[in-house]
């Protein structure tokens, strides 16, 4: 018929529960093995919840990277259009969109622009400004619910055209934005994107 002194536990300070586990039994009237078993099955459960939470957070939250790639040649006359990178990709479900990718665990943003340029059209060049960042827009096509996807657009300006695309799309445009707003079937969330440069910067 032993009793645990919960209440006296809760009334006094302890540095962690970790802390608390092995110096329980030090206390009087308390069985050291009760008391250990006790304590480990409230650590145990407050870690489950931790990484419950942190699954959830990793698994539902998202930021999607945008390096939108912009090429002007410099030797041409200024009237010349600067023209943006699109890509045609499955999953978009066949639609045009800008190129993009998720923002690695740990990984900076700045870098995570330049990384995912090159990996899927082997581009490389330099950062921008920022064009935007917005909440994912609902029923654009590859949304999903009760997950939560931030864009962050950058311009990113190239040098060269030479393309080499990876498996994430299966054709590439060059073209001025008007004519793109304009011509092309966008998805809504990089036609955002498209028309507030437009705006800002073309």
């Amino acid at each position: 018929d032993l009793k645990e002194p919960i209440v006296r536990v809760y009334a006094h300070r302890v540095k962690s529960i970790e802390h608390l586990v092995y110096h329980f039994h030090l206390m009087p009237k308390v069985d050291p093995i009760i008391s250990s078993y006790f304590m480990q099955a409230i650590i145990s459960s407050e870690k489950k919840e931790v990484s419950r939470l942190e699954n959830n957070l990793s698994s539902n939250q998202t930021v999607a990277v945008g390096p939108f790639i912009v090429y002007s040649d410099e030797q041409k006359h200024k009237s010349i259009q600067s023209e943006i990178l699109l890509v045609k990709t499955h999953k978009w479900n066949g639609k045009y969109s800008i190129v993009g990718g998720r923002l690695e665990k740990g990984e900076k943003l700045t870098t995570a622009f330049s990384r995912i340029a090159i990996e899927q059209t082997g581009l490389s060049g330099v950062l921008g400004n920022d064009i935007c960042s917005f909440d994912e827009i609902s029923d654009s096509g590859y949304y999903r619910k009760k997950t939560s996807r931030i864009f962050i657009d950058k311009i990113f300006r190239v040098k060269d055209k030479s393309v080499a695309l990876d498996f994430r799309a299966e054709e590439y445009i060059w073209i001025p934005p008007n004519i793109a707003l304009s011509d092309l079937d966008i998805e809504p969330n990089a036609r955002k994107t498209i028309e507030i440069y437009s705006q800002s910067y073309y």
